[in-house]
């Protein structure tokens, strides 16, 4: 089997085409993906939420469509995102277990219904108010779509309405171009959602130990696997594996 590794940057992460899987090693900051073959050139570059240096230059809060515009404009190909659902059931991008920093508004997001949720602004990470509202999943998709593609982290209460996701993701045609990011213990569920039909969609699962990455790559055969370091880690021959 051919497959790829990958450590961790600050604000990228760079992930290799794969012929049949990808594994990454994911660092507590962004990943720099590198192939098993050494002599490979190739990787795709991702924007962490889209990137935020320069968000009050580019008036491009994180996490957001406008955002988006500006990592396709400086030619990123993986935009790495964040999806969580309102309390009636929509995805949204929201990253924090709060909309206290990302918005004006207060609390979970998962207690709001989408009509609230639609009336809040992004705020920029100095605090201040953007014009721009809280995106849906579907949206910045969309905006990406045929252009960029994503790397999203499936946030607490998700994995419950993974089929709905999937669901979505293959309604908009993307079901090639969306990696969703989650941890093996999730696993289970999404193996009973594909049995039962969720359309099959890319799922990148981090995992610890050679035993659970020949697991996942037996029972889904992703594209993408996620190995967990930590920084500056040399690697072990176990790891390596």
């Amino acid at each position: 089997m051919a497959f790829r590794v990958s450590l961790c940057h600050s604000w990228a992460m760079r992930i290799l085409k794969l012929i049949p899987a990808i594994i990454a090693v994911s660092l507590p900051v962004v990943p720099l993906y590198v192939e098993a073959d050494p002599d490979s050139k190739y990787i795709l570059v991702a924007a962490h939420r889209g990137g935020y240096k320069n968000e009050k230059k580019d008036d491009a809060p994180e996490n957001s469509v406008v955002n988006l515009e500006v990592a396709v404009r400086k030619g990123f190909d993986l935009y790495e995102t964040d999806i969580r659902c309102t309390k009636d059931g929509v995805f949204v991008v929201v990253h924090d277990d709060t909309l206290n920093r990302e918005t004006n508004g207060k609390g979970p997001v998962e207690d709001l219904k989408f009509s609230e949720v639609q009336q809040l602004n992004k705020r920029f990470r100095d605090g201040s108010l953007s014009g721009y509202g809280v995106a849906t999943l579907e949206q910045l998709l969309l905006a990406g779509k045929g252009r960029i593609s994503f790397k999203a982290d499936l946030k607490p209460g998700v994995i419950e309405r993974f089929s709905e996701l999937a669901g979505l993701i293959d309604r908009i045609g993307m079901t090639e171009d969306v990696f969703l990011r989650t941890g093996i213990k999730d696993a289970p569920k999404i193996a009973e959602c594909f049995r039962k039909g969720a359309p099959k969609v890319e799922v990148m699962f981090r995992a610890g130990t050679v035993e659970q990455v020949k697991k996942i790559v037996e029972e889904f055969s992703p594209k993408t696997i996620q190995i967990n370091g930590e920084k500056n880690e040399e690697l072990s021959e176990r790891k390596r594996q």
